[in-house]
């Protein structure tokens, strides 16, 4: 660790408001749910300045909804400027043509997009308040713009069954990485453990299919799956 002068990792948190209220949500965000001392701008942009100075190689920014901060691009063209590398998760309705340009011309390192179900209706039954066409629209403009976006996917009781499903239309549409695993036992899923928690035989016969899959087909993707906690990789297909 002596060798290092800075951390190589930071996540970052902009807001804990989001749009959607999504069953499993491991930060019980939502439209109401931001925190009192959410950052300013000038403080995210003297953060997004120490950070460059101090040389972290890379941030990440989660959610709540990263997208819907007001400054949000500000900081991710200081971050970008300075050489830091940058990775969003968001629900990808604010990513319009406009801003998946934004996106590229930034080269963005990496962004991630949650889809939950094989059709609109499971996927919006858990994440209430997002989107399921505008997700895939959104993974379609990051592709088309050859930045290879990641999709994940989070098992439950509702969705186990269209694990492979998901995967294999990621699969079709560009989609660089696919990463899944069991569901954390945190926040609003914790609450919700008993009546959304699959079965771990259930999620044993995902993995076997996503295996299946993942060595049907060919190409330059990648799909990662948890089980158990350990991270594992799925075949390179």
């Amino acid at each position: 660790m002596g060798d290092y002068g800075a951390p190589l990792f930071l996540a970052w948190q902009l807001t804990n408001r989001c749009t959607g209220r999504c069953l499993h949500c491991c930060e019980e965000s939502g439209p109401d749910k931001g925190w009192p001392d959410e950052m300013d701008r000038a403080q995210a942009l003297s953060l997004s300045r120490q950070i460059v100075d101090e040389g972290v190689a890379y941030v990440a920014f989660g959610g709540g909804e990263p997208m819907s901060c007001p400054w949000v691009w500000d900081v991710f063209e200081t971050l970008t400027k300075g050489g830091v590398e940058i990775k969003i998760e968001t629900n990808g309705l604010d990513l319009d043509d406009a801003a998946c340009d934004r996106l590229q011309a930034m080269k963005i390192a990496c962004v991630q997009i949650s889809v939950d179900g094989r059709d609109a209706a499971t996927h919006e039954s858990l994440r209430p308040g997002s989107g399921y066409r505008p997700a895939w629209d959104a993974l379609d403009r990051l592709a088309g713009r050859g930045l290879e976006p990641e999709l994940v996917f989070i098992p439950t009781r509702l969705n186990v069954a269209d694990a492979v499903p998901v995967y294999q239309q990621a699969a079709a549409r560009g989609v660089r990485t696919f990463v899944t695993g069991p569901m954390m036992r945190l926040g609003r899923a914790a609450r919700a453990w008993d009546s959304l928690a699959c079965r771990d035989e259930d999620w044993a016969e995902a993995v076997m299919g996503l295996k299946a899959a993942a060595a049907a087909l060919k190409g330059p993707r990648r799909a990662c799956c948890a089980r158990r906690w350990v991270p594992r990789k799925l075949p390179r297909w």
